[in-house]
């Protein structure tokens, strides 16, 4: 039986890439819990329950190559599952139901159950469909704000995080998250810098369309650049385990003078722009463009432009 000791994780693999060589996974008797719970380990409840759905679902090729566990870990899944017979979908088959179960299986540790983890979190968590409808950069301080369409079928935006990149920077100056609850499917939400500013600042016609203060977060000056992204991780931040939705802007590269300032953009091609490492963009060809105080489209669902 493994000790009873709580391995501590450092960093999860990216992605499902299994590594090079079974030299970086667990040993044969490595643990991950303590009384049977995954103590001090950052996994939810929620994620708990997704990977006992993946390691009850998952093939022996999934859990090996896809998921990255070392092979003997993945076989000794397999096995438990077969039950007496040996084979899997047979009447004797077994479900993992608790972690222990699965902390029993040998080559099963803390690395394992961080690959794991990983997997089951983008594996049950349906990709985001969400861009820059509009852009808005009017005169002031505060009349600056994004529409985002919700291209997807049906989902919240809860999850949905806005990361700018702003004047020499090549990554996240600020980063927030939109916090909406419910964006219905072909619908938008409008993002504001702030509603309280002083007199004039934001406009009328805009403020009256904003959804939702982001704050700093919108307080881009005509050559700042915008990252849509689903925070996958749940940590509220940018970062390689989460998903890029939009790009608006180049992010490496500062563009010359002002090319996004005092103008209403309003999206024209319909696919998302998922480039991180792009070092030109072409505005015209996303957006058209249309005077600063124009926000008559600006919280309306965008008609023929997308398909």
């Amino acid at each position: 039986m493994k000790a009873l000791m709580l391995a501590v994780v450092g960093t999860f693999f990216v992605g499902c890439v299994a590594p090079d060589n079974d030299a970086a996974q667990d040993g044969e008797f490595d643990s991950f819990t303590v009384d049977g719970k995954a103590d001090g380990f950052t996994a939810s409840q929620q994620d708990i329950e997704a990977v006992l759905g993946v390691i009850n679902t998952a093939t022996f090729e999934e859990l090996d190559v896809e998921i990255g566990l070392d092979a003997r870990a993945a076989r000794g899944i397999i096995k438990f599952r077969a039950g007496a017979d040996g084979r899997i979908s047979t009447a004797d088959d077994i479900h993992f139901v608790t972690l222990k179960q699965l902390d029993d299986v040998p080559y099963v540790g803390a690395k394992a159950f961080a690959s794991l983890v990983e997997y089951a979190r983008i594996a049950i968590t349906p990709p985001a469909c969400f861009v820059v409808s509009e852009y808005v950069e009017g005169a002031g301080t505060y009349t600056k704000g994004i529409e985002l369409y919700n291209c997807g079928n049906t989902r919240t935006g809860k999850d949905v995080g806005i990361c700018l990149v702003r004047n020499g920077d090549s990554s996240c100056s600020v980063t927030t998250m939109t916090d909406v609850d419910e964006v219905p499917a072909k619908g938008v939400v409008t993002l504001c810098r702030s509603l309280e500013g002083r007199t004039g600042d934001p406009v009328v016609g805009f403020k009256e369309r904003c959804d939702v203060q982001i704050g700093t977060a919108a307080s881009f000056n005509g050559d700042d650049r915008i990252v849509v992204f689903q925070d996958i991780d749940g940590d509220s931040k940018f970062g390689t385990d989460d998903v890029v939705l939009d790009v608006f802007g180049a992010v490496p590269s500062q563009p010359d003078g002002m090319p996004w300032s005092n103008v209403v953009l309003r999206r024209v091609k319909a696919e998302a722009n998922t480039s991180l490492n792009a070092t030109s963009f072409e505005t015209l060809k996303w957006f058209s463009a249309y005077p600063a105080d124009d926000f008559s489209d600006f919280g309306v669902a965008p008609r023929f432009r997308f398909l």
